[in-house]
């Protein structure tokens, strides 16, 4: 989905995300397998974070829809900024500080806002 958004630019996610918001359309569900994927996001969550790598010890299933809410948030952001700044890094910078990452396994820049 990430590479969708970054290839297709900021005019066609706008897009995207105006024709979800005018249709009521929940922007979480747009393929129809909501449940199964959620299952699968928070079940390796709780993997993560009993082997450690996640310090953040919330409910997965919180942590899940933050996660999702965030990117959803990033998205938006990207178009207003007319994709100014390297999206995927800002994905992954807002992942990896919900989760609260082990140092060793970040890979996000924490300069989000330069064009990549």
């Amino acid at each position: 989905m990430l590479d969708f958004i970054v290839e297709n630019g900021t005019e066609i996610t706008k897009r995207m995300l105006f024709a979800l918001t005018n249709q009521n359309i929940d922007p979480y569900n747009i393929s129809g397998f909501r449940q199964d994927r959620n299952d699968v996001g928070v079940k390796i969550i709780e993997r993560a974070q009993s082997s450690g790598e996640i310090h953040n010890s919330s409910d997965p299933v919180l942590l899940f829809n933050n996660v999702q809410a965030q990117t959803i948030g990033v998205i938006i952001f990207w178009c207003t900024q007319m994709g100014e700044f390297d999206f995927k890094n800002a994905v992954r910078l807002a992942i990896e500080v919900c989760f609260d990452i082990k140092p060793e396994l970040r890979k996000a820049s924490p300069s989000i806002f330069t064009k990549g």
